[in-house]
């Protein structure tokens, strides 16, 4: 019994400190507001830094998926029409899902690597590797 705990310590020693680690990757929440007909995104950097991905990929994918266009200025985001937190919360969970969590081991300790026109989910935690769609 000895020699099996001796061989699982050294297995856990040689595993990445992120696979080890288990803590709730939490979203920021949207902070939303209205002027006229638009709707403001206030906190749109903090949860791009948060999902560790670029500012621009994240802002196609919510403008596709909300079916609007829309601007960044600065750290918000300024859509063409009236959303509601929910809405957009879920899209961006979407994303998160797609994009960001790691089929495999559920981490969010990813990065997105292109391989001439296809890009991959690579994991940082497990090495999983998984290809994208569009």
């Amino acid at each position: 019994m000895d020699e099996y705990e001796e061989l699982l310590n050294r297995a856990y020693s040689r595993l990445p400190e992120k696979v080890l680690r288990r803590e709730r990757f939490e979203v920021p929440k949207v902070r939303r507001s209205y002027e006229g007909n638009k709707t403001v995104i206030h906190n749109f950097k903090d949860i791009v830094e948060r999902l560790n991905r670029d500012q621009q990929h994240v802002y196609k994918y919510l403008v596709k998926n909300l079916g609007t266009a829309g601007i960044i200025q600065g750290s918000k985001l300024v859509l063409h029409g009236v959303f509601q937190t929910e809405e957009i919360e879920e899209v961006i969970n979407d994303y998160l899902r797609e994009y960001v969590i790691c089929p495999e081991c559920k981490s969010p300790d990813t990065h997105i690597e292109k391989e001439g026109r296809v890009s991959y989910l690579q994991c940082d935690a497990c090495g999983a590797r998984h290809p994208l769609r569009g």
